[in-house]
């Protein structure tokens, strides 16, 4: 699960695990999806009424339930023990 790197500060070693962060540079081969240039500039678009590009790639993205492509901020992975 990807939770926001707030979650340190409520953090309980007991109950969950950390496995890895959603990072640029995929470190933990962890992303499921690479996102085009065109995908980037459509979300951007849709979130801001302009032109202009996010990089979906860089961090975590959901999916709406309209299909939109929505940039999240960094995200910590963890596993439930």
């Amino acid at each position: 699960m990807g939770v926001p790197i707030s979650f340190l500060d409520k953090y309980c070693p007991e109950q969950f695990e950390i496995v890895g962060m959603c990072e640029n540079s995929d470190l933990y081969k962890l992303k499921t999806k690479i996102y085009t240039t065109q995908e980037c500039k459509e979300a951007y678009f849709w979130k801001f009424g302009k032109k202009g590009t996010y990089d979906l790639n860089a961090s975590g993205v959901l999916v709406e339930t309209d299909g939109h492509l929505e940039k999240v901020y960094q995200r910590i992975l963890i596993r439930h023990k």
